[in-house]
Order: C-alpha cells, then structure tokens, then sequence
C-alpha cells in the first residue's frame, strides 16, 4: 500500500515507482483525450466552413442554418446528464465507446439531409452523440483517477501552483487597508 504524506509526497522507493506508474498513463491516456477534444472542436465547427455549399445546394436561408447550429447545443445540452450518469455506471471505455460511434455515425449521416428537417434533426442527433464528451473526461479525470496532489496539479509547469495554494500576495492586502484609510 502507497504512504502519502500530509503534502502529497510518498514514502521512499515507492515515490519514483508511483510517479512513473502516473508519467505512463498521462502520456497514453491524456494524447488520446486531447485527440478527440480537437475533432470534437472540428466537428462543432466545421458546419460553418460548409456553410456557403449548403445553403446553395439545399435551398436553406440564414433561419434554417442558424436554427440547424443551434440544435447541435440543444441536443447536447438534454443529454450530458444522462450520459454522464452512463459514465459512472459502465465507465469510461464504454462510455467513450458509444460516444466516438454514435458520433461518427451521426456526422455521416450528415451527408444525407436533403431538406431543412432532416438537417435539423441530424444536427441534434450529433449534439445527443457527442453530448457528455468533455465533461465525462472532466469527471473521469477528476472522480476516478486518484492522483497524488503533485501530480494532479495541471498548474505546477507554470509556476502557478504555490500562489494558487497561499491566496493573495501579502503586499495586496497591505495596499488594499492602505487604500481603505487614505479614501
């Protein structure tokens, strides 16, 4: 069993194996998440890039494709609770499972709608697929993997984690009662 201190640091031998346990699985589990962040970024925006051709070959105004980009949120927004939920109940493989295939599905299917309702209810349907991707990789990250505070401290390469952790500098508080009695 793993002894961590009141600061976070293990107990000789085990602190190094422990960190690279963790080194292991950042570096296969954190480029693969960050992989699909960015096709999920692509994905809310490319419908805009494709906007010119859609609504020249299927005859949409502006009402029908704004309407048709807001319904991606719509569905997104209905069903990242649920989904969710579905994360913590089958876990995080599963979940990103049927999350990447219902996704992709859906955004083939795109290709196939032909008139303003099926345009919108394709654009929901992605936002349904895609919904609860981020924040179930929030919740996993957060909830289930257990990191000593070291290592869980995403601000620690910046220089920011001893400010974080102390509140403001003193010389702010200081000049803030300096402040108060020369007003």
């Amino acid at each position: 069993m793993l002894n961590f201190d009141r600061t976070g640091r293990g107990a000789g031998a085990e602190t190094s194996a422990t960190a690279a346990v963790y080194r292991r699985v950042a570096a296969r589990l954190l480029p693969f998440l960050l992989l699909c962040y960015i096709v999920a970024m692509i994905d809310r925006l490319n419908v805009g890039y494709a906007k010119l051709q859609f609504m020249a070959d299927l005859n949409f105004d502006e009402a029908v494709f704004g309407m048709a980009a807001g319904s991606l949120y719509v569905g997104y927004i209905l069903f990242e609770v649920p989904s969710n939920l579905m994360l913590e109940r089958v876990g995080l493989k599963l979940t990103l499972l049927r999350i990447m295939t219902l996704w992709g599905v859906f955004v083939m299917a795109m290709a196939f709608a032909t008139s303003q309702w099926g345009f919108y209810a394709i654009r929901f349907m992605i936002g349904a697929g895609e919904a609860g991707f981020f924040p179930g990789v929030l919740f996993y990250l957060t909830g289930t993997v257990t990191l000593p505070r070291e290592e869980r401290d995403i601000s620690r390469p910046l220089g920011m984690s001893d400010r974080c952790d102390r509140g403001p500098p003193r010389g702010h508080r200081r000049s803030a009662k300096r402040a108060v009695r020369l007003g």
